[in-house]
C-alpha cells in the first residue's frame, strides 16, 4: 500500500509558481511518475494547457494539451513513468472537498485512464505568501494523505 510520496524540487516550484500566479483563481494539471513499494515518485507535473478553464471555485484542465505532453513524456522514458493523477489549487485553505473525491472515483473507474488508485495534490496558501502541497491516494472512496519520504528511498 502506497503510504508516501517522492517528487523534485523542480516539481514542487513549479506547482507552487502555477498556483501563485493563478491566485484567486483554481489552476492545476496532469501529475506524471511512478509507483514503487510503499510510495510514489512525482517526477512530472504539468501545466493546465491554453483551453484549460478556471474559476475561483472549480479548475477544468485542458484535456488535449495534457495528453500530449503525458504521450511525450512517457515516450521519452521508453513508459518509466505515467499518468499518476492530477494536481489543482485550492484559492483558500481547504481540505478536499466531495467534488476532489468524485473526480478521483471517476478517474480510478475509467479504464481509459487505467489506474485504480490514482494521486491528487492540492497546493493552496496556508499563510500570507507560504505556499503548501498536500498529496493524496484515492483508495476505496477516500483520499487518503500521503507522508513525504524524509531522504531518498535508498537511505542516502
Amino acid at each position: 500500500m502506497i503510504t508516501h510520496y517522492l517528487l523534485s524540487k523542480e516539481v514542487l516550484t513549479y506547482i507552487i509558481k502555477e498556483s501563485e500566479r493563478m491566485y484567486p483563481q483554481e489552476t492545476g494539471g496532469v501529475l506524471i511518475g511512478r509507483f514503487e513499494k510503499e510510495y510514489v515518485l512525482i517526477d512530472y507535473a504539468t501545466a493546465p494547457g491554453p483551453d484549460a478553464q478556471h474559476t475561483t471555485h472549480e479548475f477544468k484542465r485542458d484535456g488535449i494539451y495534457c495528453q500530449e505532453v503525458l504521450d511525450r513524456i512517457v515516450a521519452e522514458s521508453e513508459g518509466l513513468v505515467d499518468y499518476i493523477g492530477e494536481w489543482h489549487s485550492h484559492p483558500s485553505k481547504s481540505r478536499p472537498s466531495s467534488k476532489d473525491v468524485m473526480a478521483m472515483r471517476w478517474i480510478a473507474n475509467n479504464k481509459k485512464y487505467a489506474i485504480q488508485n490514482p494521486i491528487m495534490c492540492i497546493c493552496m496558501q496556508e499563510h500570507k505568501e507560504v505556499w503548501k502541497t498536500y498529496f493524496y491516494l484515492y483508495n476505496q472512496f477516500r483520499l487518503n494523505e500521503l507522508v513525504e519520504v524524509p531522504s531518498s528511498p535508498n537511505g542516502n
